[in-house]
């Protein structure tokens, strides 16, 4: 069976999902057009490349460079197990852009139901998602800033109000990632 044989690939190439089939030495031996357009990459150089030559660079949550070693496909490959879940980043080194997706992996074996045949991983773009709850996170932050604001000068009127409003300021600072933040009092 050749590595196109087991796909029905006009329906494959229909869905917004990526969609690549890795063998079981984690050679790429199928890619989906979602697939190519989520790592800004066609799809016959992606069967071309080593992992050193993509134009692309995959980070975790957090932003931490994940090598290729831990890939879900790499993972599966060397556990057998599924990998579920995975929230990872693709940064395009040639538009400096990130595009977030959610990574599984399934192993798909042999009829012996030992022998590994093929990796099977879906890649799903959740950018929207993603940049949703950062804005979410940056609400909360600034509400809750506003609020410890607010008591601190309205809910326990202060002793020492300089202090008060410097101690704000810096919060403010920080929370808006300035280096200096002032209030100007002038008299006209």
């Amino acid at each position: 069976m050749g590595a196109k044989d087991f796909i029905n690939e006009r329906l494959i190439n229909k869905i917004s999902i990526g969609i690549v089939y890795h063998d079981a030495n984690g050679v790429p031996i199928y890619a989906n057009k979602a697939a190519e357009r989520i790592f800004g990459i066609k799809l016959e150089k992606i069967f071309e490349l080593s992992s050193d030559d993509y134009d692309f660079e995959i980070m975790d949550y957090d932003g931490n460079f994940v090598p290729p070693e831990e890939y879900a496909h790499e993972i599966v490959r060397k556990t057998k197990e599924p990998v579920k879940d995975t929230i990872l980043g693709i940064y395009n080194k040639k538009t400096s852009h990130t595009i977030w997706v959610l990574v599984e992996a399934e192993p798909e074996f042999e009829e012996d139901g030992i022998t590994l045949s093929r990796i099977l991983t879906t890649i799903t773009n959740i950018s929207s998602q993603i940049s949703i709850e950062k804005k979410l996170r940056f609400q909360n932050k600034l509400q809750s800033l506003m609020m410890k604001t607010a008591k601190s000068h309205l809910g326990a009127l202060q002793d020492d109000t300089d202090l008060a409003i410097q101690e704000s300021l810096e919060e403010i600072g920080r929370f808006t990632e300035s280096d200096r933040v002032y209030i100007f009092e002038y008299d006209f």
